[in-house]
């Protein structure tokens, strides 16, 4: 797809780096809890939960690589989707003034959204894990609304602050 849009290369700032950087060590911290735990861990575990975050449905363990499959799907997207913001969805037409502010605030919202997703699987994961050895019950009875309540927080400071003519 063309786009008359400014290509710009939108420099990392210090928040960008901290972004990336435990996106990074969370996904790798869950590769490691998986497959640091997966032979102890019985046949079947949990493969599903109701909206109080309890187990409703039961599979194979091997469950547990597809969600990691997953995440790290997602991360990679959300990487790549990171190089290109002037194929992205704009509020605002993008124009030369404002694109670098557009992009920038765009970017950092795919850079929280990456931590968020690798952070969601990365606490079902574990939690998936600590069930299955026997050492807890289910997600936290919060772990639905949460979840929601972050998307659309974030999404919110996104609009808020793609409207403003300030950083």
């Amino acid at each position: 797809m063309k786009t008359d849009r400014p290509q710009l290369r939108i420099p990392l700032q210090l928040s960008d780096w901290i972004l990336e950087s435990f996106a990074l060590v969370a996904l790798l911290f869950t590769v490691y809890v998986v497959f640091k735990h997966y032979g102890a861990l019985p046949d079947t575990i949990p493969s599903h939960y109701n909206a109080m975050g309890e187990p409703d449905d039961f599979r194979s363990k091997s469950l547990l690589f597809v969600l990691l499959g997953i995440s790290v799907f997602q991360y990679l997207l959300l990487t790549g989707l990171s190089r290109i913001p002037h194929h992205f969805n704009y509020l605002e037409e993008i124009t030369p003034e404002n694109a670098y502010s557009q992009y920038s605030k765009a970017l950092k919202i795919v850079r929280i959204s990456k931590l968020g997703v690798v952070l969601l699987f990365g606490y079902i994961l574990w939690q998936t894990i600590q069930i299955g050895l026997g050492n807890a019950q289910g997600l936290s009875r919060y772990f639905l609304g949460f979840g929601i309540g972050f998307y659309l927080l974030i999404l919110l400071v996104y609009i808020l602050k793609a409207r403003s003519k300030k950083g």
